[in-house]
This record gives C-alpha cells, sequence and structure tokens, in this order.
C-alpha cells in the first residue's frame, strides 16, 4: 500500500512525498524496492527530486541489507533469517552472495575499475 502511494505522489508531481514512502515501501518488505523501476523510467528528463523518489527504494533497501551484514558479518545474513523464519526464499541466493563477496574480496582492484567503467558508460547513455 506504501508503494502503490507513492507512486500516486509521484504521478501527481510530488516527488519530495513519494521518495519516503518509496524508501518505507523497502524497508518494510524485501521485494519493496521493486517501486524503484517505474519511479525511475517516470524520472527520466525530470527534476533531482524525482531522482531522489526514484532512488530513495533502492537506498533504504541496501541500507537493511547493509545493516544485517554489519551485525553478523555474513553477506548473506538476510537469506538466513529468512530460512530460520521457514521461508525458503530465493534458493541458492544465499549462497551465491557468499561466493560473490569471496570474489570481491579476492580481486578488489579489477572489480572497482570495471565498476567505475561502468557507471562511466550509464552515464554517457544517460546523457544521450
Amino acid at each position: 500500500m506504501v508503494a502503490v502511494w507513492a507512486a500516486v505522489l509521484f504521478t501527481r508531481e510530488r516527488p519530495v512525498f513519494a521518495a519516503p514512502l518509496g524508501a518505507a515501501a523497502a524497508l518494510l518488505r524485501p521485494n519493496g524496492f521493486l517501486i524503484a523501476l517505474p519511479l525511475a523510467l517516470l524520472s527520466r528528463g525530470r527534476g533531482w527530486a524525482y531522482k531522489l523518489a526514484a532512488l530513495a527504494p533502492v537506498a533504504a533497501a541496501a541500507s537493511v541489507e547493509i545493516f544485517f551484514w554489519e551485525r553478523s558479518d555474513r553477506v548473506g545474513a538476510f537469506f538466513h533469517a529468512q530460512k530460520l523464519w521457514g521461508r525458503s526464499g530465493p534458493s541458492g541466493a544465499g549462497r551465491w552472495a557468499d561466493h560473490v563477496w569471496s570474489l570481491f574480496q579476492e580481486h578488489t582492484a579489477v572489480i572497482a575499475v570495471a565498476l567505475v567503467a561502468g557507471c562511466a558508460v550509464v552515464v554517457i547513455a544517460w546523457r544521450q
């Protein structure tokens, strides 16, 4: 319901009010960050407030994951908690996250350069 109100406020040209609702949607439900996809598509060609409203759910979801990671020292802590609650969640995603993290630890410099290059490509493509 919060994601719906975020979308309604966004389309009614009130992105400053839509941003905290989109963030709340991502904080309240793991899949709530998906509201960022339509908001990002609608924010194209608009001001910074619209882009903030589109990024708020992603930032909120990332902060939840970082919180679990910091508290447990384990990348897949959220998926482990889901299994303990009796929810299967995405199968193998917890192990996948651990594998990605070990890969990142072994090849940090290469991944950092690739990340910067990828961001540059996205910015160039966005501007054209």
